[in-house]
C-alpha cells in the first residue's frame, strides 16, 4: 500500500533510532483522565478494581470502555479494566487478545507502572478464588506472564484440563509456551498435560509442532496419529500428516492413504482419494490436489468423483474452459438419465454457452451485441436472465434490470444467486444496507454459497473505506488519537481489511508503540500474506525493539517480494538494505 507511505516514512529517517524522533511521543495521561476512568457513570472503580461485580452493568461498562480506548488507545490501564469485566462476563477470548497486547507491551518494557500495578493486584484477587473455570484460568496464566509468577505454565495446564474453548486453549499454551522458550520444558509440559487427560487433541496437535520444529518427523507422526485415532474428523491433523508422510519417499500412496484414513478395501481407496483430493482442495494446495484428482481420474476411470472434483480445482484457479470441459466427461459417464440431468444442471450453472459468449461481449462493451445473444438463448436458463439483468445496467437501464430481476426472482425464489445478483445491483446504487439484507438472504438459502459472502465482504469494504479518506488526512495532522479512532471505528465494520491493520499499525508506530504495531501487522499480514511494505515496517518495528533476527527477516522478506518492481529502487528499499547491511555488520 502506497498511499501516503511517506508520511510515517519520514519519520524513519528523521529519528534518532531506527524510527520516530523525540518529538512524537506516547501522549501522557492527566489525574483528570485517570479520574474520570473511576468516576465512571458505570461505577468503573467498583465494578474492576474490587470484587463486586454487577452483571447489569457489564455490556453499557464494555461499551464505555471500547469507546475510550478508540479514543486513548495508548492508556494501558483500560486494557486492563475491560479485560476485568469481560472475565467477570465470562467473555474470555476477547479479554485474552487485551492481555496479549499487554504482555507484548511488558515483553518491550512499555507498560506503564500504574497498569502493571494493577494487573497484579487482578491476578492476586482471582488468585484467592477457586478455579474450577477454565476460561479464567488461561487468562490468569498470562497475566502470571506479565507479573512474572511462576505459576503461569500451572495455570495454562489447569486452563487446558478445564476449558471447552478449544481456539482459546490452543493461543494460551502456544503463547505460554513460546514465552517459556524452552522447547524440552514445552514438551514436558505437554506431556504432564497428557499424563491427566492423554485425550487432549489440542495438546496433542501443539506437540506435535514441537516436534516438527525439532526436526522429530516420526514423533510429529505418532502424534497426529494419535489424534486421528480419537477425533477422526479433525482435518487439521490430517493436513499436517499428510505433509509429513508425502515428504518421504518411502511411503507409496496405498501406505499413505492406509495412514491417513485407515482404509482396508478397494472401495475405501477410492473413498480415501476423494478425500484427500478434497482436504487438499480446503487447504488451497492445488497443485497436489490435481495429482490426486488425476489418479482418481486413472484409476477409477468409470467413476465420476475424480472428474468432478478436477472440475471444481479448474473453477476455483479460474480456468472455466478446462472446468466445464472435464464436468463434460462426468455427465458423459452419468449412470442413467437422471445423473445426465443432474451434471447438464451443474454444466449450466458453471458455463451456460449464450452466458459466456455475452460475457465476452460485455468485456468489450458491446451491450446490444450481448441481449441479442441472451436473448436468442433456448432454453432460457437463470444465468441467461441475471446477465440480461446486469446488461440493462451497465447500459443505464435500471427499470429493465428490476424487470429481469423480479422474473428470475418469481421463477427461481430458492435460488440463493437470485438474492446476491439483487444485492449487487444495490451494492452498485450505494445502498449498502438493502444489499446486506439480500446477501444475508442468500446465504439462508445456501450458507455456502460463496458469492454471497464475497458480496457481504464487498459491503463491509465499501463502508469501512468511507474512512480511508479521513484516517489518513489524520495521519498527515499526526492526529494519531483521532487516526485510531477512525480505524477503530473502520474495524467494527470491516474486520477482514488487511489495510485498516496496516494504518493501525503505522498509528502504533508513530507513537512509539513498536510491540503493538508488530501485533497489527502480523493481523494484516494473516489477512494479506503478500501485503509487502507490511514486512517492512514489522522488520523497521522489530529494528526498535532490538529484536534483530526477527528485523533481518522481514527487512529480507520485503526486499525478495520487491526484487521485481519496476522502479527497483525506492526510500524503503533502499532504507531495508542500509538497515541489513549495518545490523548483519
Amino acid at each position: 500500500m502506497n498511499i501516503k507511505n511517506s508520511i510515517l516514512f519520514l519519520l524513519i529517517l528523521t529519528g534518532t533510532s531506527a524510527f520516530a524522533t523525540e518529538a512524537i511521543v506516547r501522549r501522557a495521561y492527566t489525574t483528570k483522565a485517570r479520574s474520570a476512568i473511576e468516576s465512571s457513570n458505570y461505577k468503573m472503580k467498583s465494578v474492576y478494581l474490587n470484587n463486586r461485580y454487577d452483571e447489569e452493568m457489564a455490556e453499557p461498562a464494555i461499551k464505555e470502555l471500547t469507546r475510550r480506548i478508540a479514543v486513548e488507545p495508548e492508556n494501558d490501564s483500560l486494557y486492563v479494566l475491560l479485560s476485568d469485566v469481560l472475565i467477570k462476563s465470562k467473555q474470555y477470548e476477547p479479554s485474552l487478545e487485551n492481555y496479549v497486547y499487554l504482555y507484548n507491551l511488558k515483553k518491550n518494557n512499555n507498560l506503564q507502572n500504574d497498569t502493571y500495578s494493577l494487573i497484579k493486584k487482578l491476578f492476586s484477587s482471582y488468585r484467592r478464588i477457586l478455579h474450577k473455570d477454565g476460561g479464567l484460568c488461561l487468562n490468569m496464566a498470562v497475566m502470571a506472564l506479565i507479573t512474572g509468577e511462576n505459576e503461569a505454565i500451572d495455570y495454562a495446564i489447569a486452563g487446558a484440563e478445564r476449558s471447552n474453548n478449544v481456539a482459546l486453549t490452543k493461543k494460551t499454551l502456544e503463547l505460554v509456551f513460546d514465552s517459556n522458550q524452552d522447547p524440552i520444558k514445552a514438551m514436558e509440559v505437554c506431556e504432564k498435560i497428557l499424563s491427566r487427560n492423554p485425550n487432549d487433541v489440542e495438546v496433542r496437535k501443539i506437540k506435535a509442532i514441537y516436534h516438527i520444529m525439532k526436526n522429530e518427523q516420526k514423533e510429529a507422526i505418532d502424534e497426529y496419529t494419535k489424534v486421528l485415532e480419537l477425533a477422526s474428523d479433525d482435518d487439521e491433523s490430517r493436513f499436517g500428516l499428510y505433509r509429513l508422510l508425502s515428504s518421504s519417499k518411502r511411503i507409496d500412496d496405498k501406505e499413505m492413504l492406509k495412514r491417513l484414513y485407515g482404509v482396508k478395501n478397494s472401495y475405501e481407496f477410492e473413498q480415501a482419494y476423494v478425500s484427500l483430493t478434497e482436504l487438499l482442495m480446503k487447504n488451497s494446495e492445488f497443485a497436489d490436489a490435481k495429482i490426486y484428482a488425476a489418479k482418481l481420474m486413472k484409476k477409477y476411470d468409470q467413476n465420476p468423483n475424480g472428474y468432478i472434483l478436477m472440475s471444481e480445482i479448474y473453477k476455483r484457479e479460474g480456468k472455466i474452459k478446462e472446468a466445464y470441459d472435464t464436468l463434460s466427461l462426468a455427465r458423459d459417464k452419468a449412470d442413467d438419465n437422471t445423473d445426465a440431468a443432474k451434471y447438464n444442471v451443474m454444466l449450466a450453472k458453471l458455463s451456460d454457452e449464450p452466458v459466456k459468449e455475452a460475457n465476452n461481449l460485455i468485456a468489450s462493451e458491446l451491450y446490444e451485441q450481448a441481449l441479442e445473444v441472451l436473448e436468442s438463448a433456448n432454453p432460457e436458463s437463470l444465468y441467461v436472465i441475471l446477465t440480461q439483468a446486469r446488461t440493462n445496467y451497465l447500459m443505464g437501464n435500471k427499470q429493465k434490470t428490476f424487470d429481469y430481476l423480479n422474473k428470475a426472482m418469481s421463477l427461481y425464489k430458492d435460488n440463493s444467486d437470485v438474492y446476491c445478483a439483487f444485492g449487487y445491483i444495490y451494492l452498485q446504487e450505494k445502498d449498502t444496507e438493502t444489499a446486506r439484507r439480500y446477501a444475508n438472504d442468500s446465504l439462508k438459502l445456501d450458507k455456502n454459497n460463496k458469492t454471497a459472502h464475497d458480496l457481504l465482504d464487498l459491503i463491509n469494504k465499501t463502508e469501512s473505506n468511507k474512512y480511508t479518506v479521513q484516517i489518513l488526512d489524520a495521519m498527515e495532522a499526526q492526529n494519531y488519537t483521532e487516526a485510531m479512532r477512525l480505524v477503530n471505528e473502520a474495524m467494527a465494520i470491516d474486520k477482514k481489511s488487511a489495510d485498516l491493520y496496516y494504518y493501525k499499525s503505522l498509528i502504533f508506530i508513530a507513537q512509539n508503540n513498536y510491540a503493538a504495531s508488530t501485533a497489527t501487522l502480523y493481523k494484516c499480514l494473516e489477512l494479506n500474506r503478500n501485503y509487502k511494505d507490511a514486512y517492512f515496517y514489522l522488520g523497521a518495528a522489530f529494528d526498535n525493539l532490538g529484536e534483530t533476527q526477527n528485523a533481518l527477516n522481514n527487512y529480507k522478506r520485503f526486499l525478495d517480494m520487491t526484487k521485481d518492481d519496476i522502479l527497483g529502487s525506492n526510500e524503503r528499499i533502499d532504507y531495508a538494505k542500509a538497515r541489513i547491511e549495518k545490523l548483519e555488520n
